[in-house]
């Protein structure tokens, strides 16, 4: 371990310890960075819940348009077929089972997508609830400590 290594460790350990210090002697600083912090990462999980909720709906547009192209083709199939066209059935049957296969993709996809979706916001009013919770505790922590406060000053 070099010499500047130590001393960067030394350092580190005093500030830490002052720090400790610190939010021992007043506690709600320690309440305030711990609701600060979880602040911040409510805003990062937002981000992704909402990036979750787009891909959503995203898939479900295209899930719903691929259905109505689906019945689309369905009709004109029937039509061919009772023309007797069979060149265009064939062609119309390869589409159907194509956009079949889109539709069962995208019905899956978008079944994992929306599970994913209720979890993000189930964890995110979680994380909600845990901020005030510990809002309510440094309330009470400050409310109890109050006559102290008062009685020093």
């Amino acid at each position: 371990m070099s010499i500047f290594s130590r001393i960067a460790n030394f350092f580190s350990g005093l500030f830490h310890s002052i720090l400790g210090n610190a939010e021992q002697n007043n506690p709600e600083i320690a309440y305030e960075s711990a609701i600060q912090n979880m602040i911040k990462k409510q805003a990062d999980l937002k981000k992704a819940v909402s990036s979750i909720i787009m891909l959503r709906n995203k898939t479900e547009a295209e899930l719903t348009e691929k259905r109505e192209k689906l019945e689309e083709v369905d009709a004109m199939l029937e039509t061919a077929l009772d023309d007797g066209d069979d060149e265009s059935a064939v062609i119309l049957l390869e589409q159907k089972e194509s956009l079949e296969d889109s539709v069962a993709k995208l019905e899956a996809d978008y079944a994992n997508v929306e599970t994913q979706a209720e979890e993000s916001m189930d964890a995110l009013n979680q994380y909600r609830e845990e901020i005030k919770k510990l809002k309510k505790e440094k309330e009470e922590m400050l409310n109890s400590h109050q006559p102290f406060y008062r009685s020093v000053v």
